[in-house]
């Protein structure tokens, strides 16, 4: 179905639904609000920039605010993000709050049934365990530290 000067309303609308799959995948590991790791104007990397807006062309905007620049705002695409913030989106894919994992204690130890109650939108993680020689403990963790010492969850 060809139009005159070769427009064809089709690959418009094929686009249209690419864009729409695009950002619902998208937002199944990044929200408005969250923090992540971008690259700056200058190639630097960077992390601790803010989710402003998710847009209609698969564009992200988002913040910084420093003592050095003052407000930076950049616009991002969502390929730029799932590259840059892959610790992020594999963590949202595997873990959830209530799942039990292995954590390595602060003592080295590595050790198995800690509790996730918390997942931060800065990429920490809270969990807790309880037992009859320490009572309930907290413990701060990243989702790099969990990935390490959890790949049997990946592997599934």
């Amino acid at each position: 179905m060809e139009t005159t000067r070769g427009f064809n309303p089709l690959d418009s609308t094929e686009k249209k639904i690419k864009e729409v799959d695009g950002r619902i995948h998208f937002k199944k590991f990044f929200n408005e609000g969250d923090l992540i790791t971008v690259q700056r104007t200058n190639g630097e990397i960077e992390d601790g920039w803010k989710i402003t807006t998710i847009n209609e062309t698969n564009t992200v905007f988002v913040v910084k605010t420093d003592k050095k620049n003052g407000k930076m705002i950049k616009r991002v695409s969502f390929k730029e993000i799932l590259e840059l913030n892959q610790e992020k989106k594999c963590f949202k894919e595997f873990f959830n709050e209530g799942d039990l994992i292995t954590v390595q204690r602060t003592n080295g130890e590595i050790e198995d049934g800690w509790k996730i109650t918390t997942i931060n939108r800065d990429g920490t993680v809270f969990v807790t365990k309880t037992d009859k020689k320490n009572g309930k403990m907290i413990k701060k963790v990243s989702f790099k530290k969990i990935l390490e010492f959890n790949q049997e969850v990946l592997n599934q």
